[in-house]
Order: C-alpha cells, then structure tokens, then sequence
C-alpha cells in the first residue's frame, strides 16, 4: 500500500490569493490568530495537521469566496508527500 501524508501550500496561496494582504489583516479577515497565519507563512513544513474549520478560515481570509473554495482544486491546496517505500 503507498503511504504518504499532505502538505498546506500556504505560501503559495498567501502569494495566490492574499497579494494585497498583510499576515495580519489575513489573520483578522479570517478569525483567526497572526501566530498560525505567521507560522504557516514562515515553516510550512511544520504544519503537522490543520483543523478543517481552521483551513476554511484562512481561504476565507485570503478574500476567497465559499464558492471560490468550492471550486479549488485539491492539489492547489496541498502538496502530496510519498514515503519512501521500505
């Protein structure tokens, strides 16, 4: 069986969508702290697991509509990471 995991393209999407945007005004348009926005920024590699609540707010942050979301592909989102295979 392949195995793998997901990674958060959040500095692809802050350059994407958030062009005009500070961290912090992304960060209060989506309800949620500068410390996540910051560190999603910053390391996203770090990112172990995001809350799909969370992951809403921050597309919605980034002045994405809900039918602009609806319609993001998944591989714009996130980035698959395969495991080497043993």
């Amino acid at each position: 069986m392949a195995r793998g995991t997901f990674q958060l393209k959040s500095r692809e999407l802050i350059k994407k969508y958030g062009q005009n945007k500070s961290l912090y005004q992304i960060a209060k348009d989506g309800d949620l702290t500068y410390s996540t926005i910051h560190r999603w920024q910053d390391v996203p590699e770090d990112v172990q697991a995001v809350k799909l609540d969370v992951l809403f707010s921050f597309l919605m942050g980034l002045g994405l509509t809900a039918q602009d979301i609806e319609s993001l592909p998944f591989g714009e989102v996130f980035d698959i990471k395969l495991n080497d295979a043993a």
